[in-house]
């Protein structure tokens, strides 16, 4: 698996999406070569750095967000992006309480959840979200609010792969009712994904 690791600031930011966007791809076409086709299809991972919210937000491959930091001082987050062409993986720490509005992309299934232990709760869409809760996502428009630093956690796969991956660690299928959208394993199989999680962002 190849890496890159960089630090991505207010000097990428061009004042439009797409192309702050686009740099960043282009920067990850650069530096990564798979054999003799270089094909983007084979896994890779990287760690990005950021300073600036916008740059950030631009950087997540399964979601439009707008995020916006809600305390004063310095905006720090770095992003653990990891492809296993039908699984990506993202974690994330930030500095700053934030929140975000946005929506994940209709082509994939996505559920998200916060990795460390004894941190403070975020809402979602008006729910509490706790360490060792699940949130089942949907395409529908989402709120998020944390109170504090945060370190979260996020695992994008195809629907049919992730309905099969729902159902052994919370016992539902993702396509739970609007009241299931928060779930709570049982703690063993919990840990278990945060220990899969840890895992595979180490590879980064």
């Amino acid at each position: 698996m190849q890496y890159l690791r960089a630090q991505v600031g207010p000097q990428l930011i061009s004042g439009d999406h797409g192309k702050e966007d686009a740099a960043l791809q282009a920067t990850h076409s650069k530096s990564f070569s798979f054999g003799k086709s270089g094909s983007t299809k084979m896994p890779w991972s990287r760690v990005l750095s950021f300073t600036d919210p916008f740059a950030y937000q631009s950087a997540f491959r399964s979601v439009d967000v707008e995020l916006f930091p809600t305390a004063k001082g310095k905006f720090c987050a770095e992003l653990t992006q990891v492809s296993m062409n039908r699984l990506w993986i993202h974690g994330a720490h930030e500095d700053l309480p934030r929140v975000c509005i946005g929506a994940v992309k209709p082509y994939g299934a996505a559920i998200g959840f916060l990795t460390r232990a004894n941190q403070p709760a975020m809402m979602h869409c008006g729910m509490v979200v706790s360490p060792g809760e699940i949130i089942v996502n949907d395409t529908d428009l989402m709120y998020r609010r944390t109170e504090a630093n945060c370190d979260w956690g996020s695992m994008s796969l195809s629907k049919e792969d992730l309905d099969a991956a729902c159902q052994v660690v919370t016992g539902h299928e993702y396509a739970v009712s609007p009241l299931k959208r928060v779930v709570r394993p049982a703690p063993e199989l919990m840990s278990r994904l945060l220990k899969i999680h840890e895992m595979v962002g180490q590879l980064a």
